[in-house]
């Protein structure tokens, strides 16, 4: 089971690849903070769109408000707006190449501090990671521990499809509006 964990952003997009629930790399892809957005969208949609590798999924974190224990995590609708964009433009270089599912903040980290998150990552990998590695690989190690994957297996197992693609109509991995 090899599954590609994105923690979306406008500037540094956090990438890990989780092989059977284990780390097994991570990378952040940053855009060039001089060029406007849609220079940098542009950008975000080539760096996906050649995207090589074969994996079963790819697990993107829903953009939401991000409200947590009376503080905001985004500060203004502005940067709201500008998450959202760069996570429809992932998810827009992604579709049809690989199933996509998005996975809430709070299912994956719940009210977990950045620091205790990259401290786990730190643990889990052996690595000192970054803090959009650290998320997308926490991210990627829950969803392989979650019901989701449990349920895409027993339906992998039932529909015996040997390619990722003929699971995108699955219910399993639609795309939640």
């Amino acid at each position: 089971m090899r599954i590609l964990a994105i923690d979306p952003s406008l500037v540094n997009i956090g990438i890990a690849e989780i092989h059977n629930g284990k780390y097994k790399k991570s990378y952040t892809f940053r855009t060039d903070k001089r060029k406007n957005v849609l220079e940098r969208l542009k950008e975000i949609y080539e760096h996906f769109n050649g995207l090589e590798g074969k994996y079963n999924c790819v697990v993107v974190e829903e953009a939401g408000n991000f409200v947590r224990m009376g503080t905001y995590g985004v500060r203004n609708m502005d940067s709201i707006q500008l998450l959202m964009l760069a996570t429809g433009t992932i998810v827009g270089s992604l579709l049809g190449k690989y199933p996509v599912e998005f996975m809430r903040v709070k299912d994956w980290k719940g009210n977990t501090p950045k620091a205790v998150t990259q401290s786990m990552a730190r643990h889990l990998t052996n690595k000192k990671l970054n803090t959009h590695e650290s998320d997308a690989t926490i991210m990627g190690i829950n969803f392989c521990k979650s019901k989701l994957i449990k349920k895409w297996t027993a339906n992998a197992k039932k529909k015996k499809a040997a390619n990722p693609k003929e699971l995108q109509a699955s219910r399993y991995f639609r795309i939640r509006g």
